[in-house]
């Protein structure tokens, strides 16, 4: 499987004004060096949106708030023995009800670097 790479906005906005032209999306597609399936999800999304720029918002949520993280940050530098096991089940349950371990102990390790 080859790798992916994202188009470029340039790029997105060439295939709207091709397509404008009149170009086929296999034509479109051939030019640019990518498939008639993401030609066409551009097309799409250019007629959804009026755009060919990025959508915000892209990529994975954060889980922790600011707050969480700083109270993770202050326990760990009070007590650096402790585990990250008791955090979720202890004090600040509404802050940590959708952190699991690992992303507890990767802002916690992440301000001792």
């Amino acid at each position: 499987m080859s790798s992916r790479r994202e188009t470029t906005e340039s790029e997105r906005l060439l295939v709207v004004k091709w397509s404008k032209e009149g170009k086929s999306l296999r034509e479109i597609a051939s030019l640019i060096g990518v498939t008639h399936g993401c030609v066409q999800k551009i097309l799409q999304k250019y007629k959804k949106t009026g755009s060919g720029a990025n959508i915000p918002g892209r990529g994975c949520k954060e889980i922790l708030s600011t707050t969480a993280k700083r109270k993770i940050i202050h326990s760990v530098k009070k007590d650096p023995r402790q585990t990250l096991n008791w955090i979720p089940e202890r004090k600040w349950k509404e802050d940590f009800s959708y952190a699991d371990c690992h992303s507890l102990k990767r802002h916690s390790t992440k301000d001792e670097q």
